[in-house]
């Protein structure tokens, strides 16, 4: 049998490994929560603001080629349009390089946003302006906009 001397060590050595396991579990964990804290405040979150740039520049550009073909007023939007289009390229270059180019559809998706604005453009500035064919690039563009799915973070 344990003298009360004995049981007194004993009780403090289990006390005292608990302690040191729980210590190790703490720090472990606290690492963790701080290498995953760092990674997303490093890369998470400045591409989840890249990703709400590039949806809102889409958008935009979208918007204004609307206005253009509801106005048909090349002067006054077409610089809008091209500074938009400009701010789209350099989002989609810098996205598909944040992303380590795992966005492979972005440059055709550009390529496509391209063709159905300057399809439009040249269709609205004619003398003869085929409706259906403008609407039919709008609904283009839209579907272009529409195909730029991005990556969950």
């Amino acid at each position: 049998m344990l003298t009360l001397s004995q049981r007194l060590w004993f009780s403090f050595a289990a006390i005292l490994a608990i302690t040191i396991t729980l210590a190790t579990v703490i720090v472990v964990n606290s690492n963790n929560v701080s290498a995953t804290a760092q990674k997303l405040i490093e890369q998470q979150l400045p591409r989840l603001a890249l990703i709400k740039q590039l949806r809102a520049a889409i958008s935009e550009h979208e918007r204004l080629l609307y206005e253009y073909y509801a106005t048909i007023d090349r002067r006054s939007i077409w610089p809008e349009i091209t500074n938009k289009d400009q701010t789209l390229q350099d989002l989609m270059v810098t996205a598909h390089q944040s992303f380590s180019r795992q966005i492979l559809t972005l440059p055709n998706i550009y390529a496509d946003i391209k063709f159905y604005r300057q399809s439009l453009d040249e269709n609205l500035k004619s003398r003869s302006i085929d409706w259906d064919r403008a609407r039919s690039d709008l609904a283009g563009l839209t579907e272009a906009g529409e195909k730029a799915e991005l990556p969950s973070l």
